[in-house]
C-alpha cells in the first residue's frame, strides 16, 4: 500500500475511491491496466481498512461494465467492507462537521 495515500486516509469519515477495474481486470496477462492511473476495488478496501476509514464509497466506474456486474462488484466491496456503497448517477452524500449525524440523499437518476 502506498504509504501517501493511506496518510492521506488515516481516520477519514468518508473515502472516495476511484476503483475502475477489479484486480483481474488491472493485473491481466494480456490486457493490464497497470499505470492507466485507475484502480480496484480490492486495493481501496486495503487501503479503507489499513486508514481506518468509516465509509467507502467506489466510483469511476468502467463503462463497460453493465449494471448488473457493478451490482456483482457492490456486494463483493460490501462483503469485505461493511459500510460501503457503489457511486451511481444522481447518487448525493452530505457531509456535516463532526459531531452531526450525517446522512446519504439520493436524487432520482
Amino acid at each position: 500500500l502506498d504509504e501517501n495515500v493511506l496518510y492521506l486516509a488515516r481516520d477519514a469519515e468518508v473515502l472516495i475511491y476511484d476503483a475502475t477495474y477489479t484486480d483481474e481486470e488491472y493485473y491481466a496477462e494480456k490486457s493490464s491496466r497497470v499505470g492507466w492511473g485507475h484502480s480496484t476495488w480490492q486495493e481501496a478496501v486495503k487501503v479503507a481498512k489499513a486508514a481506518n476509514v468509516k465509509k467507502l464509497v467506489i466510483f469511476h466506474h468502467d463503462p463497460l461494465h453493465n449494471d448488473e456486474f457493478l451490482d456483482k462488484v457492490g456486494e463483493q466491496v460490501a462483503q469485505r467492507f461493511p459500510n460501503s456503497l457503489m457511486a451511481r448517477e444522481g447518487l448525493s452524500l452530505q457531509l456535516l462537521p463532526p459531531g452531526e449525524i450525517s446522512e446519504e440523499v439520493g436524487a432520482s437518476a
